[in-house]
């Protein structure tokens, strides 16, 4: 069973004023590790050219990220993390999709593509001594959902290297030459605190590839090595998953074209929950990008998977980072502190864009904490209509300062307690819904 709780990217809480969010947050610090979150960068190196509503410097809702956008976008995010804490974060979460959205159609040439535009996002994030663990999405791949990239990974491969690495913070795992030339997976050892972050390449579990049959063997190769990476780990060490596509029912889908479909092929989805299972008390959080706002998957009782918002607006949404804290007793999840920009009100004025509006995922969901064991208990209140803040995000979309049409309570309901699309559309004709509105 997945259950699936979404929360738009852009919607701020009220946490009282800043200043009172800075005191509030620094005391938190003191018994907090702290660590950046950041994806859908989608660069785009002609988007005066490619997107008819690019206005200049700092792109434009609808449009990719140009240069100047991510440049300001990387810059505040340092900032914040500096200003969070001195030296910075621990370490940086980097969940996929660095290419802008273009169509790829010659290998040769958008391999060299990819790595340009894969080369330029990397090349801010250097000289920060701060390790960047990173994870291939979609547009990360001179094919789309292409399974066999064996020629492509080794031209990328030292560039994740180089951002994951930093002297006395952080290594690659001893088999990261073996997994990455293969497979594009790898696992990164972080030294303080002490996390196993494990970067899943969801290319090899996502349902958008149409040759599920070959894929299957690719996929549980990954899950092979993924038993085997869990098996090794050091007795105190804990572990953070990151891949691109989250599992579960995809949100997006169901706004854009009114399907419901699943994002992971559901026997590798099912082998990664059993796989997983024995070592839930390990896991810290599971961090994934692609939706380009932030949703929450509860995956049975024993995994909550983050999908992060984006820096791209191209769907619309206002670019944002995230940053998170750690217990320093446990390692284990205290907050998620979102911060994001107001493009049009900056683009307009031709001002750096800042990154001030935030809001806080445990004060929004009003629990003490987000492990596990409070995190569960957000599935009873998904209809409960008392609990305004979670209702109010889930029922509309905050973007540009207009509210959009979302999930009622009772559709949302539906993705909570079922995995397969039958059972889903058997559950919202229950409640009145026409199932033939979801229909592919």
């Amino acid at each position: 069973m997945i259950i699936i709780l979404w929360i738009a990217a852009s919607f701020t809480f009220a946490l009282g004023n800043a200043d009172d969010f800075q005191r509030e947050f620094k005391k938190s610090l003191r018994k907090s590790d702290i660590f950046g979150v950041i994806t859908d960068v989608h660069l785009h190196d002609e988007p005066e050219t490619q997107c008819s509503k690019y206005q200049g410097k700092y792109s434009n809702v609808g449009c990719d990220s140009d240069d100047d956008l991510v440049d300001a976008a990387v810059n505040s995010f340092y900032q914040m993390l500096s200003d969070a804490k001195p030296g910075g974060a621990a370490f940086i979460l980097h969940l996929g999709d660095n290419s802008w959205h273009f169509k790829r159609n010659n290998l040769t040439k958008d391999m060299v593509t990819i790595y340009n535009l894969t080369s330029a996002v990397f090349e801010k994030f250097e000289n920060q001594s701060i390790p960047v663990v990173a994870t291939f999405g979609n547009n990360d791949f001179p094919i789309k959902y292409h399974l066999n990239m064996s020629a492509f990974y080794p031209t990328v491969m030292e560039l994740y290297r180089s951002i994951s690495t930093v002297e006395k913070k952080s290594e690659v795992a001893d088999d990261f030459d073996e997994t990455f030339s293969e497979g594009g997976y790898f696992s990164v050892k972080i030294y303080q605190p002490k996390i196993r972050v494990i970067s899943l390449n969801t290319l090899y579990l996502s349902t958008s590839v149409k040759d599920a049959e070959s894929q299957k063997a690719y996929g549980e190769k990954q899950l092979d090595w993924v038993e085997r990476t869990l098996a090794s780990l050091d007795k105190d060490e804990r572990v953070i998953f990151i891949g691109h596509h989250p599992p579960g029912i995809s949100l997006f889908y169901l706004y854009e074209d009114g399907e419901a479909i699943g994002q992971w092929q559901p026997l590798l989805l099912e082998r990664f929950l059993n796989i997983t299972s024995s070592y839930h008390q390990r896991i810290t959080a599971n961090f994934f990008g692609h939706c380009h706002s932030n949703v929450l998957n509860f995956a049975a009782d024993q995994m909550v998977t983050i999908s992060s918002p984006s820096v791209s607006p191209v769907y619309g949404g206002q670019p944002s980072y995230q940053l998170a804290l750690l217990d320093k007793k446990d390692k284990s999840l205290t907050d998620i502190i979102t911060f994001n920009t107001w493009l049009d009100y900056y683009a307009r004025q031709d001002i750096v864009p800042k990154f001030i509006t935030y809001e806080s995922l445990r004060k929004l969901l009003r629990v003490p904490n987000l492990k596990l064991a409070s995190l569960l208990k957000v599935q009873d209140r998904l209809l409960d209509e008392e609990s305004l803040p979670i209702h109010t995000a889930l029922k509309s979309r905050f973007y540009q300062g207009r509210y959009s049409p979302a999930l009622s309570p009772h559709l949302l309901y539906c993705f909570t307690v079922n995995l397969e699309r039958s059972d889903f559309l058997d559950c919202i004709a229950d409640y009145g819904y026409d199932t033939a509105n979801f229909s592919a």
